[in-house]
């Protein structure tokens, strides 16, 4: 059995590890972490502006569904009533005829 692939991938993991390592470390030691600390901070902040925005769009929506149930309704309303209004007139025009 030719064992050379699995040695390869396995030198390959540590070099990459290695490397993760001294990249953490060099960028630790440059002065990154306080960046990297705003960063976070600017993305926690992004996220409550997002979430926040989100609960006043679902609450526009709310608002304009509300708004649109009350039209039909009222729509329904002036239907029903133009119709009366209709049968009446019909109505008088057959006395009048």
């Amino acid at each position: 059995m030719d064992l050379q692939p699995f040695g390869s991938l396995l030198a390959a993991t540590t070099i990459g590890f290695g490397l993760s390592v001294v990249t953490l470390f060099v960028a630790r030691r440059s002065g990154l972490a306080p960046v990297q600390a705003s960063l976070i901070d600017t993305l926690q902040d992004n996220a409550a502006a997002l979430t926040q925005r989100v609960s006043q769009l679902e609450a526009e929506v709310h608002r304009e569904r509300t708004d649109r149930e009350g039209l039909e309704v009222e729509v329904r309303r002036l239907r029903d009533a133009l119709a009366d209004l209709a049968t009446e007139n019909a109505e008088l025009r057959r006395r009048l005829a």
